[in-house]
């Protein structure tokens, strides 16, 4: 489960350092949705990343 956050929260899971591995601020789907999987692609099963953007409706498909 995803959950969207302000630029002010911290995210829910303890293992979070401060880093962002991935930063959309100001890109919406269906950029923010195509550069997300990118960075997916490159990842193995069980990374943990963090990923920041602006919960709008148009970002709506990055939260699923």
């Amino acid at each position: 489960m995803s959950k969207s956050l302000t630029s002010k929260e911290m995210p829910p899971h303890s293992e979070f350092n401060g880093d962002v591995d991935l930063n959309l601020l100001g890109t919406v789907c269906p950029m923010g949705f195509v550069k997300t999987r990118i960075f997916l692609d490159t990842k193995k099963t069980g990374d943990i990343i963090s990923i920041l953007y602006e919960d709008t409706a148009a970002n709506e498909p990055l939260t699923r």
